[in-house]
């Protein structure tokens, strides 16, 4: 978590220590405080007059300063996280069966994830915990550091997998199982079925929307995006190519 980062060091910390309240302001978009507007950016002033850069905060919210000051909006900052229009950091999380998953700033490479999926290693544990419960302890979520697998306990069969591949710097989806977006919430096949499918899309892409959709249309026999094997379909922050087989699909993602 940005928290984490900003007081691990020196600087940071000082940062987060109560400023004076002439200080607090309400951030950029506003003249009272220390902010102020030059050339059309926005810079924040110490009570000394020192402009500062890097990692501030300011009432309660964080704002990233480049090396000249000025303030980013609206953009991703250099050491990868969101910021809005007004400066202010924000994390993007979807709540899937009662886990909390944050999304990546941009597409999350295999190296970038690690072996612990990144920020999302507790919620990967949670929903597995969650399956176990749901099914009495016959489905389960098998999480390692190259792969996410939905399977049955008995027979080891495998529902759907997300696999690392670290030659292409992407992933390999497979799905051998009814995605019923539908029938989500109205019984537990269905529920986590497709819950599981949307955690793996939120783990690995800044526009997990786009790619669950994209994947669902083409495996429901749709193909709205038209994703096919031949060429690399655009979808999002990355690029989709399908291969079918009899009772199966494998999705190749990459950036």
């Amino acid at each position: 978590m940005l928290r984490k980062i900003l007081c691990a060091t020196a600087l940071a910390a000082a940062l987060c220590l109560s400023l004076p309240s002439a200080a607090l302001a309400a951030g950029p978009g506003t003249v009272s405080g220390n902010w102020r507007q030059e050339n059309g950016q926005w810079y924040y002033y110490d009570t000394n007059g020192s402009m500062l850069t890097g990692w501030i905060l300011v009432n309660g919210k964080y704002y990233y300063l480049y090396g000249d000051g000025h303030c980013a909006m609206n953009e991703i900052t250099p050491d990868g996280y969101r910021v809005d229009e007004s400066g202010a950091w924000y994390e993007v999380t979807r709540d899937i069966l009662g886990q909390k998953f944050t999304v990546p700033v941009r597409f999350a490479s295999p190296e970038v994830l690690g072996e612990a999926w990144g920020e999302n290693s507790e919620a990967l544990a949670g929903l597995g915990m969650a399956v176990s419960a749901a099914f009495g302890g016959t489905r389960k979520l098998s999480v390692s550091g190259d792969m996410i697998e939905y399977l049955s306990v008995q027979g080891d069969a495998r529902y759907m997998g997300l696999y690392k591949d670290y030659q292409e710097n992407g992933y390999r989806l497979d799905l051998r199982i009814r995605l019923d977006q539908g029938g989500a919430g109205e019984n537990r096949y269905a529920e986590y079925s497709y819950g599981v499918f949307k955690a793996m899309a939120a783990t690995v892409s800044s526009t997990p929307d786009l790619l669950e959709e994209a994947i669902y249309s083409a495996w429901q026999g749709q193909n709205t995006y038209g994703i096919n094997r031949a060429a690399p379909v655009q979808v999002g922050d990355c690029t989709v190519t399908y291969e079918a087989g009899e009772g199966y699909g494998k999705f190749f993602i990459r950036p």
